[in-house]
This record gives C-alpha cells, structure tokens and sequence, in this order.
C-alpha cells in the first residue's frame, strides 16, 4: 500500500477513534460493488472512472469522501454532526479555504434523473462552458406554437444557453393546467407590441434585441436570435464565438433579402 495512503489512514483512525475496513477499488473491481456500472464506464479516462466510481459508492453506501493525500489533523466528528441531514457528501479542498466551506454537497450535484456517468460528463462540460463566452439566446416563437415547437426547445437545446428568452407576441388562451405549468416555466420576454405571421418577423427581432440591449447590454458577449424551429448546437456557437473579438461591433449569420 503506497505510504501516503497509509499515513491517512493512520490519522483518521487515531482522531475519531473507529476502525476503518480498507478495500480497493479499481476499474477491474468496480463492478462487484457497483452491479448496474454503466455501459461506456470503459470508455472513460481514467479520472472520469474515479468520479463515476466515488459518486456511485457514495450513493450507494453513504458517507464522507476525502482524499487520499488528507493527513487528519484533527477529529471528524464535527463534520459529521454538521451533516447528519445529507446522507451522500463529500470534502473539496480548496487552499486557505474554511474547513466547513470547503464542504460541497454530492447531492446537490447530483440529477436523480439521469445516471452518475451523465451528469459527471455534464458537469465538467458545463465547467468548460463557463469559461467562453457568455451568450444571451432571443428565440422567436408565437402563440400557435408556444406550447409546441417552443416546448421542445426549451427543453432541448435552450438552457445550454446562459439565458434564454422566448420572443412571442401573446400568451395563448385556452390552456390545459398542464400547458399552463409549462408556459410558467419558460422564460419568455414581456414583448408585447409585436405581431403574429412571418410579416413581422423583422420587427420581432428588433424588438428582442431592443429588449436584450436594454435589460442585459453588460451581462453577456453576445445576443443570439433563434427561431423555434432552430436546433442550435450552444456547445459549437461558445467555441466559435469564444475567438471573435467582442468589443467589436459584428454580426454573423445569413442575411436575409
């Protein structure tokens, strides 16, 4: 066993008192405590396969993750006092940071909706994202297909954007509890001297982008306009946009005749 992981060990059991069981898990080993692994666990680079793996074990058996180069220089037992209500939580160790600061919540990082392998790569991608550009994403829609073709971008390709705004001259009446719910969730700009069919698209856009300038001219890099029928790949849009100059005053996109 390398010394550093001893030494820890060492520490830990000496200042809460308790004896600590080690076992090793490795990627060949993984699937004995993790039954239903993931199909592309495999695929993974190596530091993936540890997050995957902590994350699993942690959902799986509960308790506190700390690192294998943590020397414990004093008792635990605050911390876990301290988390009693969390049954899955972990330590990120940051320099000069709060002992109890530094804790981050697995949970919270966590969607129970999709599977640790999806939400790991999400979140590093996501971590990636944060770091270019910043777009603001203006997509046109209308009351006949707010609750259609509008749906299905916000709950696709819409919330890769920073923010988001739908641009629709009305709220459409007549709505199910459920179409109600939706619209409530969507954000959807307060634009309303603006009118239905492609005539009007123009001034539809002018209007979005009046309304980005005056409410978000210093928030974001760049304003985007969409349609409801646009699958924008956000991911692609930030790498390019990332190596254009914002300071400077440009558009990109196809103009219209």
């Amino acid at each position: 066993m390398p010394s550093h992981i001893c030494l820890s060990l060492k520490t830990l059991h000496c200042h809460n008192r308790q004896d600590f069981s080690l076992k090793l898990v490795t990627k060949a080993t993984a699937k004995q405590y993790i039954i239903d692994i993931h199909s592309a666990f495999d695929r993974l680079i190596p530091a993936h396969q540890a997050d995957y793996v902590r994350c699993r074990l942690l959902e799986i058996f509960g308790g506190m993750y700390v690192d294998i180069d943590i020397v414990a220089l004093q008792s635990f037992k605050k911390w876990y006092d301290y988390l009693t209500q969390y049954d899955i939580v972990g330590y990120s160790w940051k320099p000069d940071g709060d002992e109890i600061g530094n804790i981050f919540y697995i949970r919270s990082r966590l969607n129970y909706k999709l599977d640790p392998y999806e939400t790991i790569l999400r979140y590093r991608h996501n971590e990636k994202m944060q770091n270019l550009t910043r777009i603001l994403c203006l997509i046109l829609t209308s009351a006949n297909t707010l609750v259609t073709r509008a749906r299905a971008v916000h709950e696709t390709w819409a919330s890769r954007c920073d923010k988001y705004y739908f641009i629709c001259e009305a709220i459409p009446k007549n709505l199910t509890n459920n179409e109600i719910q939706l619209i409530k969730s969507m954000s959807i700009a307060p634009i309303n001297n603006t009118l239905p069919g492609y005539d009007h698209l123009t001034l539809k856009s002018r209007l979005g982008f009046y309304f980005a300038y005056e409410h978000h001219q210093n928030d974001f890099d760049w304003f985007v306009k969409a349609d409801d029928d646009t699958y924008l790949i956000v991911e692609n849009l930030k790498l390019f946009l990332s190596k254009q100059n914002t300071s400077e005053p440009i558009t990109f996109g196809y103009n219209f005749k």
